[in-house]
């Protein structure tokens, strides 16, 4: 079967036959030409009603609004690394300032703060770390043992700081993840969370931020693994939702509003408005409860604490 490759034209033909209102032809085949259809299509995905013939159907949607969706969700992606990159720079000095308190080349002996209360566990960890460790050290080869003694290691060893600052956000969540329980209860206290919850949203932020990172569309994100919820954000938060963009918010705004309580949403909140428009039916399509819930999260009041 040959499939024909369609005009910039004949695609826009195409979005009006499966229902996309497109007031300006001329217009949006201009914008077509330079953003591609198939990517505007991805965008479009909440508003289908019906597939006939295997081709989706869809109601409410003008070209406009979906533009607006593909330029916001560019904004969001840019707005959330922003804060997602706060949180990782908080967590690597949390890691360093806990590793480092053994001493500057401490965190070597894996024995001292890897989690061994599993044996079989503690050489799955280990191996993780040893991984990291060699992917990351530009240094002279050096061969990890539980045995270190400072004054024999290497000048050319990297300290803890030097170590935890060459770390990438996955391998940061890693570190922690593999700390021993009493460490990580502790760096989970300093963000007024439990061990579960803060591990939860962190790998939920691993794939976000890999998402902003590589161009992956945010505004329709529904996560496989569900991070640990908390009260405040049921009135907020709907569960229903085909997006948990919400959720996603509502962590970066827990987190953040302990590394810094002064923060300013109002980039991320006008791409939100923007796309939600006054419309509770469009704020639920985002995750949230409906338009107020906006406001709730990154307005001038603020009900994410505990």
């Amino acid at each position: 079967m040959v499939v024909k490759n369609l005009t910039f034209q004949e695609q826009i033909e195409l979005l009006k036959s499966r229902g996309i209102i497109v007031k300006n032809v001329e217009k949006s085949t201009k914008k077509i030409e330079n953003i591609s259809y198939y990517k505007l299509k991805e965008y479009a995905t909440p508003f289908i009603c019906a597939y006939i013939d295997g081709s989706p159907k869809y109601k409410g949607l003008e070209f406009d609004e979906l533009l607006e969706r593909y330029y916001q969700d560019k904004n969001l992606r840019i707005h959330l690394f922003h804060v997602i990159e706060k949180i990782e720079v908080s967590l690597k000095t949390r890691l360093a300032y806990d590793l480092g308190n053994m001493n500057a080349y401490g965190y070597l002996e894996t024995d001292k703060w890897i989690n061994k209360t599993d044996r079989n566990a503690y050489r799955k960890y280990k191996k993780d770390f040893e991984y990291i460790f060699e992917k990351h050290s530009k240094f002279e080869k050096y061969e990890l043992k539980t045995d270190v003694i400072l004054g024999t290691i290497s000048t050319k060893t990297p300290s803890v700081w030097v170590f935890v600052n060459s770390l990438n956000f996955s391998e940061c969540v890693k570190i922690y993840k593999i700390m021993s329980n009493k460490r990580k209860k502790e760096i989970a206290n300093y963000y007024g969370v439990t061990t579960k919850e803060l591990i939860s949203w962190l790998e939920a932020l691993k794939l976000v931020r890999n998402l902003c990172a590589h161009n992956g569309k945010i505004i329709d994100l529904k996560l496989k693994s569900k991070p640990v919820l908390i009260d405040s954000w049921k009135e907020i938060y709907n569960e229903k939702s085909s997006s948990d963009l919400a959720l996603i918010i509502c962590i970066l705004k827990n987190l953040v509003d302990v590394i810094n309580p002064k923060y300013k949403w109002e980039y991320i909140r006008a791409n939100i408005l923007s796309l939600v428009g006054g419309s509770d039916d469009k704020a639920r399509i985002l995750g949230f409860n409906d338009k107020d819930s906006v406001y709730m999260l990154l307005g001038k009041r603020t009900c994410m604490k505990k």
